[in-house]
């Protein structure tokens, strides 16, 4: 609304968001755990598209690991602007909680059709 606009464009308009963020995704079955890292549960043996068992140049059959499932856990800021009214642009500055692999924020930006 024009009344709490700060800085008043007729083609930008704007808005900063800060932001809590939690996402999880899984498959029928998995253990989902509330913790900051997930659990080695047990190792289950690599199939091909065929389900036939993958071995590896020594005839040994190969593994992989298998966790449990944990969110992903982050804040942070972010900006819309709709250009134009054709599409927003959206940068954003996240801050990851439970990501071992990741010692920084994190920046993006994304590009949506809509508000």
């Amino acid at each position: 609304p024009e009344k709490l606009s700060q800085i008043k464009s007729k083609f930008f308009f704007t808005e900063l968001n800060a932001f809590f963020d939690a996402g999880l995704a899984w498959n029928n079955g998995d253990k989902i755990e509330f913790k900051t890292n997930p659990t080695l549960l047990r190792y289950d043996y690599v199939k091909d598209a065929s389900g036939n068992q993958v071995f590896d140049s020594s005839g040994n059959p190969i593994k992989t690991p298998v966790y449990s499932k944990v969110p992903a856990l982050s804040a942070g800021i972010s900006m819309r602007v709709n250009l134009f009214g054709y599409f927003v642009l959206e940068p954003y500055l996240a801050f990851p909680f439970n990501r071992t692999d990741i010692g920084k924020p994190v920046f993006g930006l994304g590009f949506t059709p809509g508000w």
